[in-house]
Order: C-alpha cells, then sequence, then structure tokens
C-alpha cells in the first residue's frame, strides 16, 4: 500500500474509499491509465540480441516506430480511432489479469504481452500458455473492443489467409513461462476477442473501483470462451473443406486444430462452457456472423437458403461496404498530413502553420 504507515492504518480504520467515476470517459481515462501500467510484464526485444544478433533486433525496432508514427497519424484525424485504441488496451489488460487471477479459461493458464513487432507485424496482442500433465498447448489472441464489423472481418481475413498458405499465426520474440523455450514460434492458432463497448465500460468500471469478486464473476468470461470455441471450430471446418477440394497439404493443420479442440474441451471447465445468446453482445454476433461467412458456408445472399439468411448477409455486407468507404477516407486523410509534413520540411511555412494547429488539436484530444 502507497503512503505512510500511520496514514494506511487509519483508512484501514475508516474503510477504504472506493474512487468514484461520474462519467463513462472518466471511467475510460482511469481503466486506460491503469491498463498502461500493466504493461512492464511484456517482453522485451532487447532480450533477444544474443539470440538474433543486434542488426536484427535494430531492424525491427524500426520497423515498429515507423508503424506506431502511421498509428499516431490516424489519431490525429479521428477520435473514434483514439477511443478504439483505448478500449482495446483496456480490454487487454483486464482479459490477461483475469485469466491468470481468476481462471477465466482454466487452472494454471499463463499469458505472456507480445512485442510490439509482434503486435503489429503478426497481429498477436499476447499469447496464453496452456499446460496440463505435460502437454503444453499455445493461443494468440488478437483483442477488439467492437469498432466495427469490417475490422473484425479483416482480421479473420487474414487468419483465413494463412490457413490457405499452409500456415498458423506466429510469433517471432517468444519465451515460455518456465524459460524452457525462447525464440519463434509458429503454428499457433489465432483467434479474434471481441466485446460490445457497453460491455467493456461495465467491466472497466469494476477494475478501477476494486470489485475483484463482481469482476472475477462476470459473464463476459463466457462470451470469450464460446468465441475461442466458435473460430477454432470454422477455422477446423474451413480446413477440412479445403482438404477435400484437394488441398491435402493442410493435414497438418487439420491436426492441430483437432487436438486443441480436444484439449481444450479437457482443459477449460464444463461449468465455465456455458452457451451464450449471440444478440446479448454485438462483438460476439460479429464474430458469429464473420466466421459463418468466411470459414462455415461462404456463399453470399443470393446462396442463403432463407430469407432471414439473406437479410443478415446483406446487411453484414452493406456495413463492410460502409466502413470500407471510412477506412478510405482514413487513408486519404493520412497522404494528406504526410504530404503537409513534406512541404514543411521543404520550408513551406504555410503547411508548417497547418502543422501547428493540427497537433494542438490532438493535444486536446488526447490530454
Amino acid at each position: 500500500m502507497e503512503g505512510h504507515r500511520g496514514e494506511g492504518f487509519a483508512q484501514m480504520k475508516k474503510g477504504i474509499e472506493t474512487p468514484e467515476y461520474k462519467t463513462d470517459e472518466e471511467v475510460l481515462e482511469a481503466a486506460y491509465q491503469k491498463a498502461l501500467a500493466t504493461e512492464t510484464d511484456k517482453i522485451q526485444m532487447e532480450d533477444f540480441v544474443k539470440l538474433y544478433g543486434e542488426e536484427k533486433v535494430a531492424e525491427h525496432q524500426k520497423k515498429v516506430r515507423e508503424m506506431r508514427a502511421e498509428f499516431d497519424l490516424q489519431d490525429l484525424q479521428s477520435d473514434t480511432v483514439i477511443e478504439a485504441r483505448k478500449f482495446g488496451k483496456i480490454l487487454e489488460a483486464i482479459l490477461i489479469e483475469q485469466i491468470e487471477l481468476n481462471e477465466w479459461f482454466g487452472a494454471g493458464v499463463n499469458t505472456q504481452q507480445t512485442t510490439d513487432y509482434d503486435d503489429y507485424c503478426n497481429g498477436i496482442d499476447f499469447l496464453s500458455e496452456f499446460r496440463k500433465e505435460g502437454m503444453r498447448n499455445f493461443l494468440g489472441f488478437a483483442v477488439d473492443a467492437t469498432h466495427g464489423v469490417a475490422v473484425i472481418r479483416n482480421k479473420l481475413a487474414k487468419i483465413r489467409k494463412e490457413l490457405d498458405q499452409g500456415e498458423l499465426g506466429q510469433v517471432h520474440y517468444f519465451q515460455s513461462s518456465d524459460t524452457s523455450i525462447m525464440g519463434s514460434q509458429r503454428f499457433i492458432p489465432k483467434i479474434v476477442l471481441a466485446l460490445d463497448k457497453k460491455h467493456v465500460l461495465e467491466v472497466a468500471k469494476l477494475w478501477v473501483t476494486g470489485q475483484k469478486k463482481a469482476l472475477s464473476e462476470h459473464p463476459i468470461r463466457h462470451i470469450f470462451i464460446q468465441e475461442i470455441f466458435t473460430q477454432l471450430r470454422a477455422q477446423l471446418v474451413y480446413v477440412e473443406g479445403s482438404i477435400a477440394n484437394g488441398h491435402t497439404e493442410l493435414d497438418q493443420l487439420k491436426d492441430i486444430f483437432s487436438s486443441q479442440l480436444q484439449f481444450l474441451e479437457q482443459f477449460i471447465p464444463e461449468a465455465a462452457r456455458v452457451p451464450v445468446d449471440r444478440s446479448s453482445d454485438e462483438g460476439l454476433n460479429m464474430i458469429h456472423t464473420a466466421c459463418d461467412t468466411m470459414f462455415v458456408n461462404r456463399q453470399s445472399p443470393r446462396q442463403a437458403k432463407t430469407q432471414e439468411e439473406k437479410e443478415a448477409m446483406e446487411l453484414f455486407l452493406k456495413n463492410m461496404e460502409a466502413e470500407k468507404r471510412q477506412k478510405q477516407e482514413r487513408v486519404a486523410r493520412v497522404q494528406f498530413l504526410r504530404n503537409l509534413e513534406k512541404r514543411a520540411s521543404a520550408g513551406d511555412e504555410e503547411a508548417r502553420s497547418q502543422l501547428r494547429e493540427i497537433n494542438e488539436v490532438h493535444l486536446k484530444k488526447v490530454a
């Protein structure tokens, strides 16, 4: 406990006061700051210099700086992007804590936040290591506090592309919990964990106000477990379909998914695998819809068997198209900023003035 012992004793006598937050914005900011403070356990690229050499590590660090600069440019253009990053960071921190502290995915699961390189370049925010009776299985997770069906679909599209190439997820910088494995790790099934923003705010408030029991027992645990099994089964169906169409080189992936499902069904307690109505959370519903569309059915609205299926598919595609346009607009704004920076570097005073104004607006947004 921070502070002097006398102050701490006085607090204990009076009862520790629970922080109060009047608005969702205050909850979001407090949870975001707490999430940033938990990042001390991330894998550090510098620890791998002996393994990969200074030149390779420096190359990856440069790539991280370049990609981070691009993300910062996007933040300048949109409050929505800034908010989405905060929601995602909060959800990731809560998940990692609860998986280990309150055994959301079963007893004895170790989690590890990946390096920024594996986050940006390989699309994995953190790894979970499941160990039981000498067996060791890994899952790689990408976290999304839902800010659009197109975002989830794009993440799943990358996973499908990897499956088509006979690959699964991989991380370049990895160290197992017992330090027996250090280096790159391949053939890791990837899972997207998505949650409605209103539910993220709900658990974030429990988190920052110290309501540990309520948080540990929160039903979003069942949402995440359902998303894990939904995606593993959908990816297995997709691989089996590809094998049936002559792609026998994917047999290895079929074996991996089959054994992973069998292992997790034994590892995760049956009581935790409670079926959840997909309509109860927007993120869960998007995961189900995207898996059905991209892995299980891969059908167009014309191929849908029922009117309900047709309407759902048409709405899904309509939302995707709208978000595609929004992405194109963001790309155009980023390009505009890059051109402005080039002009400013060349001595254009008008461009410099515009950049200063943009930076001032950005600082106000993130303050």
